[in-house]
């Protein structure tokens, strides 16, 4: 050996050891080599099938779209094919999103969660629209007015239940879906996926609210029209010309019965039937201190005072009791303006002295011209109004051809106040108060307002009442300052006026003017921080009415007069879109509303 050399030597272990070690690294190059390849050919193909189950998921929101078209005008055999078309496109979408190459995608922290979300989303189109949309059809197809009202005054009960047994048969499914798309990731890097999961949200939600509203209205229209045995309504005729918290002052009134699903009066009355008869009824220190004044409780003209209707109709099965030793097992209110939106439907109606009663004259035939035809003759003009509301239910009832219509115009009516239900029947009553036709206040975690007028000198000027609210919210912290600026116009005319339209003398100098009991109710938690009548800062009335503060003044109005009420708060922020319920009027009530934009 060389001098300076070293040797070195390897036993056989140490040279079993080297072969092995590269035969190792052989075999982890060959592996990274072949991630690498399934990566790439993975990332393709995850590529690939999205596009297609992109234009696959595409074709199903055309087809729903289309389905939706041919369910509106009655093409159920089509709006079917159409459904299985849908079927077939989102199980092909959820079939391309599936497998191995998405599964591994889409666990990959961040960077897959858009794979997840599009996984997700092809996985509930299909389960929608293979589990859902068949009986959304169904359920439709039952609501179609010859399958729920087959004869005139006859609602078909074995429809309603229908429609409830197939709401509950998808319910879970929905519920399901929904929970499932909600607990997707929203916001990923790619836009396109996150706008999609959007829509198939709202879309998903929209469908939750129609089977629940559907469900519920099937179940409280089941019991309201008797499905157990006769149920006995109280329906209040309202005259907005006086005006009264709830709408109007209650005139004539009507008992209705249904049973089994047929539906007729059974006795029209006047308000004179009424006069004198109490009640029996109390709701508590809070409701006497704001309208014990008005005695609602045992005046009939003064027990719609209050907006809520769930006090006047029960003071009106109070008052039928005392008087009949009848139950009452639910309450009606509608005013000439919802009477109007049912004529425009029906056609008009004709009274036996040959009159005309239609959607274009309702309302001042009912407020304005039969005050000036019979002046103080009252016993004359009660049998008028009366004979109208003869007439509109009898044409109201043989109106069985267009119930699509119909209920339509009583959806926009309950959705102004001016048609209104409550059931004594608990449940329902739940039911009916997620819906306005309750005529109840807002729930106490929204931010609310509304103005309460009533009539405050017994006269009829409020038919030229004008009214107008702009309601403002600042700020954006957990409390927010509000501004609610009420304007009221006496728009009477100067002559013309009978003494009991104008609560005094024609020849009078203040003949036609007005006053008014005014009252604002605020959010639940609200604080008044002040109020002024035309700039003059003046003293409130205080009071609570189901949760919420109420805030009041007495306005004298004169005819040809404005008045400016600005009531200034400090109220909590709630939760959702402000909710300012406009009172019902003989000329709507206009509604502004001015929100801070808050992050």
């Amino acid at each position: 050996m060389p001098k300076g050399d070293t040797a070195v030597y390897y036993s056989r272990e140490d040279a079993g050891w080297r072969r092995r070690q590269g035969h190792w690294m052989q075999v982890a190059g060959i592996a990274a080599l072949i991630a690498v390849v399934l990566v790439i050919a993975g990332s393709v193909w995850i590529g690939v099938t999205g596009s297609r189950a992109k234009s696959e998921l595409t074709k199903v929101r055309a087809d729903l779209d289309r389905m939706r078209k041919q369910i509106s005008s009655g093409e159920f055999a089509d709006a079917r094919t159409t459904a299985a078309q849908a079927a077939k496109d989102a199980r092909s979408a959820h079939e391309l999103t599936s497998g191995p190459a998405w599964w591994t995608g889409a666990q990959l922290p961040g960077v897959g969660n858009p794979l997840e979300t599009a996984r997700g989303v092809a996985i509930a189109a299909d389960r929608l629209a293979t589990k859902v949309l068949p009986a959304l059809i169904r359920i439709t197809q039952d609501l179609q007015p010859e399958r729920l009202q087959p004869s005139a005054q006859h609602i078909n009960l074995d429809a309603l239940r229908s429609i409830n047994a197939q709401v509950s048969s998808v319910d879970d499914a929905v519920a399901q879906i929904q929970q499932q798309v909600h607990a997707l990731p929203a916001h990923t890097w790619l836009t396109s996926i996150d706008h999609g999961r959007a829509d198939l949200v709202g879309s998903i939600d929209a469908l939750n609210n129609y089977l629940s509203s559907a469900g519920s209205a099937a179940l409280v229209a089941s019991d309201l029209l008797g499905a157990k045995g006769p149920k006995r309504y109280f329906v209040g005729f309202l005259n907005d010309a006086e005006a009264r918290g709830l709408a109007g002052l209650p005139g004539a009134f009507g008992i209705l019965v249904a049973n089994r699903g047929r539906i007729r009066f059974t006795h029209f009355g006047k308000d004179k039937e009424l006069l004198n008869v109490p009640s029996d009824s109390y709701f508590g220190p809070a409701y006497e201190a704001l309208y014990g004044a008005y005695e609602p409780t045992t005046k009939y003209l003064n027990s719609t005072t209050s907006p809520n209707f769930l006090y006047s109709a029960q003071i009106w099965a109070g008052m039928w009791r005392k008087h009949t030793g009848q139950r009452i097992d639910g309450a009606i209110a509608i005013d000439p303006t919802a009477l109007s939106y049912l004529l425009a439907v029906t056609g008009p109606a004709h009274l036996p002295d040959g009159t005309t009663v239609s959607a274009e004259n309702v309302v001042e035939l009912t407020q304005s011209t039969a005050y000036l035809t019979f002046g103080d003759n009252q016993s004359a003009r009660k049998q008028f109004l009366l004979d109208i509301a003869k007439a509109a239910e009898k044409r109201v009832f043989e109106q069985h051809d267009n119930l699509p219509a119909l209920l339509k115009a009583m959806g926009r009516a309950a959705g102004e106040r001016r048609l209104l239900v409550w059931s004594a029947n608990p449940k329902s009553q739940a039911e009916l108060e997620r819906w306005p036709v309750a005529g109840l206040a807002a729930p106490a975690n929204v931010p609310s307002g509304r103005v309460v007028i009533n009539d405050y000198a017994a006269d009829k000027l409020n038919y030229y009442l004008q009214s107008s609210v702009r309601w403002e919210r600042s700020g954006c912290s957990s409390e927010r300052d509000i501004k609610v600026t009420i304007t009221l116009a006496n728009k009477a005319p100067a002559s013309g006026l009978t003494k009991y339209v104008a609560g005094r003398d024609p020849r009078d100098p203040h003949a036609g003017d007005s006053v008014i009991s005014l009252s604002y109710q605020a959010t639940s938690g609200a604080v008044a921080t002040g109020m002024t009548v035309n700039g003059k800062r003046v003293a409130m009335t205080t009071g609570t009415e189901l949760g919420h503060p109420v805030y009041g003044q007495i306005v004298k109005l004169p005819r040809g007069a404005t008045r400016t009420v600005v009531l200034t708060l400090v109220e909590p922020a709630g939760t959702g879109a402000p909710e300012i319920v406009p009172q019902p009027m003989v000329s709507p009530m206009r509604v502004t509303v001015v929100d801070a934009r808050c992050p």
